[in-house]
């Protein structure tokens, strides 16, 4: 059967592809959107045009200026102080602490994929600074303060491990009964994750 089937195969669009079209939609429609905010844009989508289309029409749906921090904003895509306080309690391996900040953020109204795809965007920002690309991140400069002191602290493997962990956790949580489970969980290989080995002496002889 499938010798008879036509078989096609779709690619990306490119960001820049996406970028200049969603330019055009906006010039033609008197969409006042910055540069920085497109990019943005076209970055969410992943590589799908109608998906792009959509969220500048959501955006623009609030009849003001689409700024990088307004994208950001409604995007869900800002680097939260939730997202910072979480890392503090990483790296200090405080678990009451962490604990708080997840059931406090998910309690306020925060989905839970959502809280866990801005952290893997967080540490890949902090990956991104350890690999000398300080230059892509698009924090401001209070948060890129803070993201410079979390990187210093935390490897390239590090990082990885706490990626692959919280993506992990973005997936999860979808089909959780238990909102909050998978970040709890999450936060805790987390802990494990940035745990320095045992050192294990040998008896002397």
């Amino acid at each position: 059967m499938t010798s008879r089937c036509q078989r096609h195969e779709f690619r990306r669009i490119s960001i820049d592809e996406i970028i200049a079209q969603l330019k055009k939609m906006a010039q033609s429609e008197g969409i006042q959107a910055s540069d920085e905010s497109l990019e943005l844009i076209a970055r969410q989508a992943t590589g799908s045009m109608r998906d792009a289309i959509s969220l500048l029409d959501q955006l623009a749906s609030t009849g003001k200026e689409i700024t990088l921090g307004m994208a950001q904003d409604v995007l869900g895509t800002a680097t939260s102080q939730s997202v910072l306080g979480l890392m503090d309690a990483v790296i200090s391996k405080e678990a009451p602490a962490g604990f708080d900040q997840i059931h406090t953020t998910l309690d306020a109204g925060g989905d839970p994929r959502q809280f866990a795809r801005q952290i893997v965007d967080y540490l890949r920002g902090l990956l991104l600074m350890n690999m000398g690309n300080k230059e892509q991140s698009k924090d401001t400069a209070d948060v890129k303060l803070q993201m410079e002191k979390h990187a210093d602290q935390l490897s390239v493997d590090k990082l990885l491990d706490l990626i692959r962990v919280f993506n992990h956790a973005a997936y999860e949580a979808r089909a959780s009964w238990q909102p909050a489970l998978p970040l709890e969980m999450a936060f805790l290989e987390a802990i494990e994750t940035t745990s320095a080995p045992v050192q294990i002496k040998e008896a002397p002889t």
